[in-house]
Protein backbone atom coordinates (compact mmCIF):
# COMPACT_ATOMS: atom_id res chain seq x y z
CA UNK A 1 0.00 0.00 0.00
CA UNK A 2 3.03 2.51 1.08
CA UNK A 3 4.82 1.49 -2.09
CA UNK A 4 1.66 2.09 -4.41
CA UNK A 5 1.38 5.66 -2.98
CA UNK A 6 5.02 6.51 -3.41
CA UNK A 7 4.58 5.55 -7.07
CA UNK A 8 1.22 7.91 -7.25
CA UNK A 9 3.58 10.74 -5.51
CA UNK A 10 6.66 10.04 -8.51
CA UNK A 11 4.09 10.28 -11.12
CA UNK A 12 2.38 13.17 -10.29
CA UNK A 13 5.68 14.90 -9.35
CA UNK A 14 7.12 13.75 -12.93
CA UNK A 15 3.61 15.14 -14.24
CA UNK A 16 3.71 18.38 -13.11
CA UNK A 17 7.88 18.46 -14.69
CA UNK A 18 6.17 17.52 -17.78
CA UNK A 19 3.94 20.32 -18.14
CA UNK A 20 6.30 22.75 -16.65
CA UNK A 21 8.64 21.60 -19.43
CA UNK A 22 5.80 21.79 -22.40
CA UNK A 23 4.66 25.42 -21.26
CA UNK A 24 8.59 27.21 -21.26
CA UNK A 25 9.06 25.23 -24.73
CA UNK A 26 6.43 27.32 -26.57
CA UNK A 27 8.59 30.02 -26.99
CA UNK A 28 9.42 30.06 -30.85
CA UNK A 29 12.79 30.11 -32.23
CA UNK A 30 14.34 30.60 -35.17
CA UNK A 31 17.12 27.89 -36.48
CA UNK A 32 19.42 28.24 -39.52
CA UNK A 33 18.28 27.55 -42.50
CA UNK A 34 14.58 27.70 -41.81
CA UNK A 35 12.56 30.51 -42.83
CA UNK A 36 12.34 34.12 -41.31
CA UNK A 37 8.32 33.90 -40.67
CA UNK A 38 9.17 33.18 -37.04
CA UNK A 39 10.32 36.48 -36.73
CA UNK A 40 8.07 39.46 -37.51
CA UNK A 41 8.86 42.42 -39.79
CA UNK A 42 12.57 40.89 -40.65
CA UNK A 43 13.96 42.63 -37.27
CA UNK A 44 16.71 40.09 -36.43
CA UNK A 45 18.18 43.05 -34.11
CA UNK A 46 15.81 42.16 -31.10
CA UNK A 47 17.35 38.28 -30.71
CA UNK A 48 20.75 37.81 -29.26
CA UNK A 49 22.94 34.84 -30.54
CA UNK A 50 20.47 34.46 -33.51
CA UNK A 51 21.09 31.82 -36.38
CA UNK A 52 20.58 33.07 -39.56
CA UNK A 53 21.50 32.33 -43.28
CA UNK A 54 23.95 33.91 -45.47
CA UNK A 55 20.83 35.71 -47.60
CA UNK A 56 19.70 37.27 -44.31
CA UNK A 57 23.37 38.11 -43.50
CA UNK A 58 23.37 40.23 -47.76
CA UNK A 59 20.18 42.18 -46.61
CA UNK A 60 22.65 44.30 -44.11
CA UNK A 61 25.02 44.73 -46.67
CA UNK A 62 24.78 48.56 -46.90
CA UNK A 63 26.28 51.82 -45.85
CA UNK A 64 24.12 52.56 -43.12
CA UNK A 65 23.55 48.87 -42.32
CA UNK A 66 26.64 46.89 -42.39
CA UNK A 67 27.10 42.91 -41.26
CA UNK A 68 30.06 41.36 -41.93
CA UNK A 69 31.05 37.20 -40.51
CA UNK A 70 34.10 35.65 -39.65
CA UNK A 71 33.84 32.03 -39.11
CA UNK A 72 30.92 31.37 -38.85
CA UNK A 73 30.31 34.91 -36.24
CA UNK A 74 28.64 37.50 -37.42
CA UNK A 75 29.38 41.14 -36.44
CA UNK A 76 27.06 44.55 -36.76
CA UNK A 77 29.44 47.00 -38.42
CA UNK A 78 26.63 49.85 -38.25
CA UNK A 79 27.72 51.49 -35.53
CA UNK A 80 31.10 51.40 -35.70
CA UNK A 81 31.38 52.89 -39.74
CA UNK A 82 28.72 55.68 -38.95
CA UNK A 83 30.51 56.73 -35.52
CA UNK A 84 34.16 58.42 -36.05
CA UNK A 85 36.64 56.51 -33.85
CA UNK A 86 39.24 58.35 -32.14
CA UNK A 87 42.81 57.27 -32.06
CA UNK A 88 42.94 54.34 -33.88
CA UNK A 89 45.42 52.51 -36.06
CA UNK A 90 46.17 53.11 -39.14
CA UNK A 91 45.19 49.68 -40.35
CA UNK A 92 42.03 49.76 -38.29
CA UNK A 93 40.63 52.42 -39.85
CA UNK A 94 41.72 51.07 -43.20
CA UNK A 95 39.66 48.04 -42.50
CA UNK A 96 36.80 50.10 -41.11
CA UNK A 97 36.89 52.06 -44.36
CA UNK A 98 37.11 48.83 -46.52
CA UNK A 99 33.99 47.31 -45.39
CA UNK A 100 32.05 50.58 -45.03
CA UNK A 101 33.22 51.30 -49.23
CA UNK A 102 32.83 47.59 -50.13
CA UNK A 103 30.28 45.12 -50.79
CA UNK A 104 32.35 42.51 -49.04
CA UNK A 105 31.22 40.81 -46.01
CA UNK A 106 33.52 37.95 -45.56
CA UNK A 107 36.10 39.11 -42.98
CA UNK A 108 38.08 36.29 -43.17
CA UNK A 109 39.23 37.04 -47.02
CA UNK A 110 41.04 39.77 -45.37
CA UNK A 111 42.72 38.90 -42.03
CA UNK A 112 43.56 35.12 -43.43
CA UNK A 113 47.29 36.22 -44.24
CA UNK A 114 49.55 39.92 -45.14
CA UNK A 115 49.32 38.76 -48.67
CA UNK A 116 45.36 38.20 -48.59
CA UNK A 117 44.67 41.78 -47.56
CA UNK A 118 47.18 43.58 -49.39
CA UNK A 119 45.70 41.49 -52.72
CA UNK A 120 41.98 43.04 -51.25
CA UNK A 121 43.30 46.02 -50.81
CA UNK A 122 45.01 46.19 -54.03
CA UNK A 123 41.99 44.78 -56.01
CA UNK A 124 40.08 47.64 -54.23
CA UNK A 125 42.08 50.36 -55.35
CA UNK A 126 42.06 49.43 -59.32
CA UNK A 127 38.23 49.72 -58.63
CA UNK A 128 37.94 52.89 -56.76
CA UNK A 129 41.11 54.92 -57.88
CA UNK A 130 40.15 58.56 -56.24
CA UNK A 131 39.13 56.31 -52.72
CA UNK A 132 42.33 54.17 -52.42
CA UNK A 133 43.26 52.51 -49.28
CA UNK A 134 46.86 51.55 -47.88
CA UNK A 135 48.24 48.28 -47.90
CA UNK A 136 49.10 46.76 -44.63
CA UNK A 137 50.98 49.35 -42.62
CA UNK A 138 54.27 48.35 -40.96
CA UNK A 139 55.09 51.77 -39.64
CA UNK A 140 55.29 51.04 -36.03
CA UNK A 141 57.77 47.38 -36.95
CA UNK A 142 60.67 47.75 -33.85
CA UNK A 143 63.87 46.93 -35.81
CA UNK A 144 65.05 45.90 -32.50
CA UNK A 145 63.17 42.94 -32.17
CA UNK A 146 64.66 41.86 -35.68
CA UNK A 147 67.12 39.20 -34.78
CA UNK A 148 68.46 36.03 -36.30
CA UNK A 149 65.27 34.08 -35.03
CA UNK A 150 63.07 36.68 -35.43
CA UNK A 151 63.33 37.84 -38.90
CA UNK A 152 61.58 40.79 -40.60
CA UNK A 153 58.77 38.69 -41.93
CA UNK A 154 58.22 36.74 -38.51
CA UNK A 155 57.89 40.18 -36.88
CA UNK A 156 55.50 41.34 -39.50
CA UNK A 157 53.78 38.63 -39.27
CA UNK A 158 53.56 39.34 -35.29
CA UNK A 159 52.24 42.54 -36.07
CA UNK A 160 49.65 41.54 -38.45
CA UNK A 161 48.68 38.74 -35.81
CA UNK A 162 48.10 41.48 -32.84
CA UNK A 163 45.76 43.65 -35.22
CA UNK A 164 43.86 40.63 -36.15
CA UNK A 165 43.61 39.54 -32.61
CA UNK A 166 42.53 43.72 -31.87
CA UNK A 167 40.21 44.22 -34.60
CA UNK A 168 38.79 41.28 -34.11
CA UNK A 169 38.70 41.48 -30.17
CA UNK A 170 36.84 45.10 -30.40
CA UNK A 171 34.15 44.04 -32.80
CA UNK A 172 33.20 40.92 -30.68
CA UNK A 173 31.03 43.49 -28.50
CA UNK A 174 29.12 43.71 -31.68
CA UNK A 175 28.30 40.37 -31.83
CA UNK A 176 25.12 39.20 -33.79
CA UNK A 177 25.02 35.79 -33.33
CA UNK A 178 25.80 33.07 -35.14
CA UNK A 179 25.93 31.09 -39.51
CA UNK A 180 24.09 28.15 -38.47
CA UNK A 181 25.74 25.59 -41.45
CA UNK A 182 22.19 25.07 -43.14
CA UNK A 183 22.80 28.55 -44.07
CA UNK A 184 26.14 28.58 -45.37
CA UNK A 185 26.58 28.71 -49.34
CA UNK A 186 28.90 26.35 -50.71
Amino acid sequence: MIKNIKICICLVFFGIILIILNMSSNKTNMYGGEEETAIENDDLSIIDNIDCTMEQIEKHNKPDDKWIYNNGKIYNLTLIIGGEIINSDVNIDNIIKFFKSSEEQDLSKLIGSIDMYNNVMSKYNEKNPDDKLIFFDFSNLDESKITETNTRIKEKERLFNKFKFIFIKSIAQFSKGIICPAGLKI
